[in-house]
């Protein structure tokens, strides 16, 4: 793939009528005037495709690739201390990354306000420790500017990078979970603690057949959301249990709630509600919710264990 090539699929991605234009400082291809770069595969290999190795964009700000194999220790990003955007999204198995990685380049980028990071698949948990464990996190980073940071990966990947990472002025967070059993989050906690600007006041959780959704907003429901929660789980009884770990590790934030509503965008609800354990799950759910003034439920929930557990 030429540079050039990429680069003006990028300006005309992002609505940029201007042509870009490239010099040679040696071997290698500066574009001076691209500050939008898109990146998406036609098609869905998207293996041969890859940066220039001598691909220099001096005063580039927002970097969006999608399902592009982009090592996170690339050259072009080491020197891309001026992003104000970095969106590394459906990143494909071939350049998964350790989160220590991703922390020694973001510490390079002192004035990323959006960090989007999103994994194709999921690596497994254990592996994920395992490495941890070879190679230890060594470095904390501040992002002094942080606005909106978006995580798609595993909890232990998650919760190993929230650990070292701090970010005052973060206004949102949106976290995508792979299906897994088990939501142990507890540094996620500690990370929204330390934002000064995320507060909570409205809470809405929706059960659909495939995810649970978690939206909190610092005022009453709006359709915008300070923090998002979605994971990946098919049957309710396991979304119960998912959204009742949840909240018991961040109930420290909940307490300031005050409306809680509870959506039904299921098909069927008659067969997945069949013993004792379902209405155990549904009162710890509601517990963290101690100080709520409001409770709305969609019909779909209230003719089932929801109804008894209350």
């Amino acid at each position: 793939m030429r540079s050039s090539t990429v680069t003006e699929s990028a300006a005309s991605a992002f609505g940029c009528p201007c042509q870009i234009t490239q010099t040679y400082c040696g071997h290698r291809r500066e574009f001076p005037a691209l500050g939008y770069l898109y990146i998406k595969p036609l098609t869905g290999d998207n293996t041969c495709l890859i940066l220039p190795k001598m691909f220099y964009a001096p005063h580039l700000r927002h970097f969006l690739p999608r399902n592009f194999a982009i090592p996170i220790r690339s050259p072009f990003l080491s020197t891309a201390a001026g992003l104000i955007t970095l969106s590394l999204t459906i990143i494909p198995p071939l350049v998964y990354f350790h989160p220590g990685d991703l922390l020694a380049q973001l510490s390079l980028m002192p004035q990323l306000e959006t960090l989007r990071i999103t994994f194709h698949s999921p690596i497994s948990s254990r592996d994920v420790v395992r490495q941890l464990l070879h190679m230890p996190i060594i470095v904390d980073v501040t992002l002094p500017n942080l606005r909106w940071l978006t995580l798609g990966c595993i909890n232990a990947y998650l919760e190993a990078f929230l650990l070292q990472i701090n970010a005052p002025v973060l206004e949102k967070v949106q976290i995508i979970f792979f299906d897994q059993l088990t939501l142990s989050v507890p540094h996620l906690l500690q990370f929204l603690a330390t934002a000064e600007n995320l507060r909570f006041r409205c809470v809405s959780l929706t059960f659909s057949s495939g995810c649970i959704f978690v939206r909190m907003d610092p005022r009453s429901e709006t359709g915008m959301y300070a923090l998002s929660v979605h994971v990946a789980c098919k049957h309710l009884d396991w979304q119960v249990a998912s959204a009742a770990q949840l909240f018991d590790v961040l109930r420290p934030v909940l307490s300031s709630v005050e409306y809680l509503y509870l959506k039904y965008k299921r098909s069927s609800i008659s067969t997945q509600w069949h013993n004792e354990a379902d209405r155990t799950r549904w009162r710890e759910l509601l517990r963290s919710f101690s100080n709520a003034k409001m409770l709305l439920v969609d019909d779909g929930l209230v003719v089932g264990e929801l109804s008894r557990s209350l």
